[in-house]
C-alpha cells in the first residue's frame, strides 16, 4: 500500500509564506486591473512573462539558500496539493468562451482540454492517495510532467495567438487573457500552480512508500 510519511511541521515560516502569497496576489491583481498584462500591445509581453518567471525564480532561490524554507516545503503534504489541481477543470471555461467568440479556439481548446485532463488525473491520484491505494512515485511524476506541459503549451499558444502575431486567423485572439479578470490566470494562477507542481515533485519520493 502507498503511505504518506510526514514529520511534524514546527517551522515558524507558515505565516510569512502566507503573507508573501497575499502580497504576490495583490501585486498581480493591481497589474491586472491597470492593464499591465495587456496582450494587444505590440512587442514582447514582458510584464506577463515577468509575472510568471519572477515568482518561480524567487521560490527556487529561496528554496536553494534557506534551510528553514526547505524544511517547511519538505513537510507539505502532497495529497492536498495534488487535489488542488482538480480546480483546473474550470479551464473548460476557455472552450466555452471560444464557442461564444471571445477566445481563439487555437488557444482555448488545447488549454481548456489540457486543464481538464490534468484535473481528472489529480482527482484519481488524490482519491488513491487518501484511500491508501498503491501509487508509485513514477505515476505522480508522469502526471506532474503532463500538468506542466499543459501550462507550457497554454502559455505558448496564448502568446502566439495574441493580436499582431499574424500566425493564425486574428478574428479571434487570446487578447482577453490579458484583461481583468482573465489576466489573473497567467498573472497569478499559472505560476502558483507551477510552484505546487514543483513542491509535489520535490516531496513525492520522500512521502510515497513502495517507490517503483
Amino acid at each position: 500500500m502507498t503511505a504518506i510519511s510526514l514529520q511534524n511541521n514546527t517551522s515558524p515560516l507558515p505565516g510569512l509564506v502566507g503573507l508573501a502569497l497575499a502580497i504576490w496576489f495583490m501585486i498581480s491583481l493591481w497589474l491586472a486591473l491597470t492593464g499591465a498584462f495587456d496582450l494587444s500591445i505590440a512587442g514582447i509581453p514582458a510584464t506577463l512573462i515577468l509575472g510568471i518567471v519572477a515568482p518561480l525564480s524567487v521560490f527556487g532561490m529561496t528554496h536553494r539558500v534557506s534551510a528553514r524554507f526547505r524544511e517547511f516545503i519538505s513537510n507539505l503534504d502532497i495529497r492536498p496539493l495534488i487535489l488542488l489541481h482538480t480546480w483546473r477543470v474550470l479551464g473548460l471555461g476557455f472552450v466555452f468562451l471560444s464557442f461564444h467568440n471571445v477566445l481563439s479556439p487555437v488557444f482555448a481548446f488545447p488549454a481548456g482540454l489540457g486543464d481538464a485532463a490534468a484535473a481528472a488525473g489529480a482527482l484519481l491520484l488524490g482519491i488513491a492517495l487518501y484511500t491508501g491505494k498503491a501509487v508509485s512515485v513514477r505515476t505522480v511524476k508522469i502526471w506532474n510532467s503532463l500538468g506542466l506541459m499543459d501550462f507550457a503549451l497554454a502559455v505558448t499558444l496564448g502568446v502566439l495567438t495574441r493580436p499582431g502575431m499574424g500566425l493564425f486567423d486574428e478574428t479571434l485572439t487570446s487578447a482577453p487573457m490579458g484583461m481583468f479578470p482573465l489576466a489573473l490566470i497567467p498573472g497569478f494562477i499559472v505560476p502558483f500552480y507551477i510552484i505546487t507542481h514543483w513542491i509535489i515533485v520535490l516531496n513525492a519520493a520522500n512521502q510515497l512508500v513502495n517507490q517503483k
